[in-house]
């Protein structure tokens, strides 16, 4: 068995390769998290030459620069054993097949936050899958009544099928469960009796998202005014306001006799406008829309000349950072 390097002790040869592991999990979760296009390279199967050079680059640098520092201490080389298996715990991703279905595993993505892999998936959200081969045609179903099959495609969590929002060959955008449980799921596609290769998502309580106006994910938030017009830089909010921010992911609901409205139970459910909690006068199911929330919510005295940072805070998770403009 290798010992490490005779000037090293056992404990310091253990000490500096976890080092050097850590350092380059943390360049490459850096990257994921702070770089639009490197995510986008990371998730899409499309990619021209600029994208394999920058993806070369910003994967070989820094693994280069591990081995390097095994070579000069008089590592193993060879040695990458956690490197290649670092992103996010999701099965590291295979070739898609020239025929078949399949299911990219770095392509399921939270309806909300689509600009971070690997989003957990939690009772009740709406999620899209990304592949080849998903479906044989594009149908969308109603908001209001999401069937289990459509034209003959399902899409199995846990081997419980998910309610349907709409197919495409390229795109599946379902809702989850509300009977998740497990710590992981695992995703498959079903095209009329063709099943897809299987991935696992990580699995929580709740994994809240704000949807954006560009629908990406990033920028601007999807936020009305009490008569729902958009809240814009030429129509901001006021502090004092009470506004409606659309949000997916918040996790279970009970409903409200007699109401036909139904409830976020999350009991640390906040809106914050650059750090400042608003006092929220409901959270609940958008009536008439499966899986998509609603949150009635003060807006604080936080006027600023640019738009300020809104974030919806829950028990266990906290969404990207949106942007709002209060004036």
């Amino acid at each position: 068995m290798y010992q490490g390097p005779k000037f090293l002790t056992a404990e310091q040869f253990l000490l500096t390769t976890l080092i050097v592991k850590l350092a380059v999990m943390a360049v490459l979760a850096t990257m994921v998290a702070r770089y639009q296009r490197f995510r986008h390279i990371l998730i899409f199967e499309r990619r021209g030459w600029q994208d394999r050079l920058v993806f070369a680059l910003a994967i070989g640098i820094p693994l280069m620069a591990g081995v390097t520092a095994r070579l000069l201490l008089g590592y193993n080389a060879a040695d990458l054993t956690l490197e290649h298996g670092l992103f996010f715990g999701i099965r590291a991703a295979v070739p898609p097949p020239s025929a078949g279905v399949y299911l990219s595993p770095f392509g399921a993505l939270h309806a909300a936050a689509q600009a971070v892999p690997a989003s957990p998936l939690a009772p009740g959200t709406a999620y899209s899958l990304y592949g080849s081969n998903l479906a044989a045609v594009t149908r969308a179903a109603s908001a209001a009544d999401l069937p289990s099959n459509l034209a003959g495609v399902r899409v199995l969590i846990d081997g419980t099928p998910a309610g349907l929002f709409s197919i495409s060959p390229s795109q599946i955008n379902l809702r989850a469960p509300d009977s998740l449980t497990a710590p992981v799921a695992t995703l498959q596609v079903d095209n009329n009796g063709s099943l897809s290769n299987l991935i696992e998502v990580p699995v929580a309580s709740t994994a809240p998202g704000v949807f954006s106006v560009a629908q990406n994910g990033a920028g601007a938030a999807l936020v009305t005014h009490a008569d729902f017009s958009l809240v814009t830089a030429t129509a901001p909010a006021r502090p004092g306001e009470t506004v409606i921010v659309y949000a997916a992911g918040l996790g279970s609901v009970a409903p409200v006799p007699g109401s036909g409205l139904s409830v976020v139970t999350d009991p640390g459910l906040r809106v914050l406008f650059d750090g400042v909690a608003g006092e929220i006068a409901f959270a609940g199911m958008v009536p008439g829309f499966v899986g998509l929330y609603q949150i009635n919510v003060l807006v604080p005295a936080v006027a600023s000349a640019a738009p300020v940072n809104l974030a919806v805070v829950t028990s266990n998770a906290v969404s990207d950072l949106a942007e709002v403009t209060v004036r």
